[in-house]
């Protein structure tokens, strides 16, 4: 059995770190990795048959056909292919569950591959659990989740206000681009459509000011604590009219700047949700 690396960390892609890959395999590791699975097996008896199936799982990961090869000359170029083929996929969560099934097949020592891990500066180590199978845990007790505050947002926000889910998990995805700059502007834009979208719910209004104005009212809301979603909504729109799409203006936001403004997006909705929907 095995947990799954994108169900242990469904956020990697927004995992920030200033000392180790969180979402990359650095390709110097592929040699390394075949190396430590080599030395692993070549002594035992059955080493070609572990080798064959340490090359039919990273094959699988690929996809691609198991080899039909058997002499260890030919399987040691099929493995260093196959891992040079799936490294070109991109897709770090399944290179990371290919590396937990092969420790897991030919028995490789996970002290010597979380030291090999760590020496290229990957931030994760490998465990088994007696119940879940694989374990991914990070070594970087420093390590940022840019996405962490949506998270909680989502984790507070009734199921069945579909919209404002949508919005939250459209601004998670596009956190994992934050290197582009409309990326930053679409997740802000998703935040703040969220916090629009989740007013709208509570009050029963269709327009965020007057939302604002009937919960306020209501459930006797602190006039600067609910105030301040008409005032990110406006400073927003003000500064950053191309958040939205279609403006002809081009303005600069920040990594920095659009995190900012979704912390404070999202601690409004917890805010709501602990005060209104307890």
């Amino acid at each position: 059995m095995y947990m799954q690396f994108n169900q242990l960390h469904p956020d990697y892609q927004n995992y920030e770190s200033k000392k180790y890959f969180m979402s990359e395999i650095p390709r110097e590791f592929l040699d390394a990795f075949q190396g430590l699975i080599v030395a692993t097996v070549h002594n035992r008896d059955n080493a070609v048959q572990l080798l064959k199936l340490a090359c039919n799982i990273v094959a699988k990961y690929i996809p691609t056909k198991p080899t039909q090869n058997w002499g260890w000359d030919y399987l040691l170029r099929d493995l260093e292919d196959y891992l040079y083929e799936l490294h070109s996929k991109n897709k770090f969560h399944k290179f990371m569950d290919c590396i937990a099934e092969i420790a897991n097949s030919i028995d490789i020592d996970l002290k010597e591959l979380n030291e090999l891990l760590l020496d290229h500066d990957i931030g994760y180590e490998l465990d088994f659990k007696l119940y879940d199978g694989a374990w991914w845990s990070v070594v970087d007790e420093n390590m940022q989740n840019r996405s962490e505050s949506i998270e909680e947002a989502l984790e507070c926000v009734n199921e069945d206000y579909i919209n404002v889910i949508e919005h939250l998990n459209q601004a998670k995805e596009q956190l994992s681009k934050t290197e582009n700059s409309r990326a930053r502007k679409d997740a802000l834009r998703d935040c703040a459509s969220a916090m629009e979208s989740y007013l709208e719910y509570l009050s029963g209004e269709n327009d965020i000011k007057e939302a604002v104005k009937k919960l306020r009212d209501e459930y006797d809301l602190p006039r600067k604590i609910i105030s301040d979603a008409t005032s990110i909504w406006d400073r927003i729109h003000q500064q950053h009219p191309d958040v939205r799409h279609g403006s002809a203006i081009n303005t600069d936001l920040s990594e920095a700047e659009a995190l900012y403004w979704i912390d404070r997006i999202m601690a409004l909705i917890k805010y709501l949700s602990r005060t209104i929907e307890k």
